[in-house]
């Protein structure tokens, strides 16, 4: 047993029992809890997703969907957060190095999934018209490909991206939670998938 006090000055006695569990969930528990939570909003998104928007000459354009701009901005705004605790000094606990590899692990991983995520969706402009795929690349020049030049087509549940790949060696990546990319990959032609 040993004594404290509560406010107001009386003294508690705390009785110490092995046979007392505690109430804190394990890491591995908050951890099924969160991949359980984020597969639940994932096949959401994939089930609501909305046909492509059409402009007024006739293309088909993916956009992003408002799953994909939370987890755009909850990223970037946790790495901007972690990135702030490690530029300036990190923890200073008596365990601070084995805390600021954490943080460092953390950073680096958030960094390279939002920075993979503007790529797919935010960094370039895919659109469709009859036989003719287009895409404007946030820093570049436009790309027109038919249909026909398509080399192979690969979508990966995993990463939640489609990959095409074209004759020239040139290809695409974007994400399969984009508003019409269903309605894109129905279009495609279906002998140049591959899982």
């Amino acid at each position: 047993m040993r004594e404290g006090l509560i406010m107001g000055g009386k003294r508690t006695l705390y009785i110490e029992d092995s046979r007392v569990r505690s109430w804190d969930m394990s890491p591995w528990i908050t951890g099924l809890i969160g991949g359980a939570i984020a597969a639940v909003l994932c096949a959401l998104a994939l089930r609501n997703q909305k046909a492509a928007e059409i402009s007024r000459d006739g293309w088909k354009t993916l956009h992003p969907s408002l799953l994909l701009h939370a987890i755009f901005i909850l990223g970037f705004g946790l790495t901007s957060l972690f990135a702030y605790i490690a530029l300036s000094g990190g923890s200073s606990l008596p365990d601070a190095d084995a805390q600021n590899l954490y943080l460092a692990a953390l950073l680096t991983t958030l960094a390279v999934m939002t920075v993979y995520l503007w790529w797919t969706t935010y960094a370039q402009t895919i659109a469709w018209k009859g036989q003719q795929l287009r895409v404007r690349r946030a820093f570049g020049k436009d790309r027109n490909w038919q249909f026909t030049e398509i080399r192979s087509i690969k979508v990966s549940e995993f990463r939640g991206d489609c990959r095409i790949r074209f004759n020239d060696g040139s290809g695409i990546t974007f994400s399969s939670y984009l508003h019409g990319s269903k309605q894109l990959l129905g279009r495609l032609p279906k002998s140049k998938r591959s899982s």
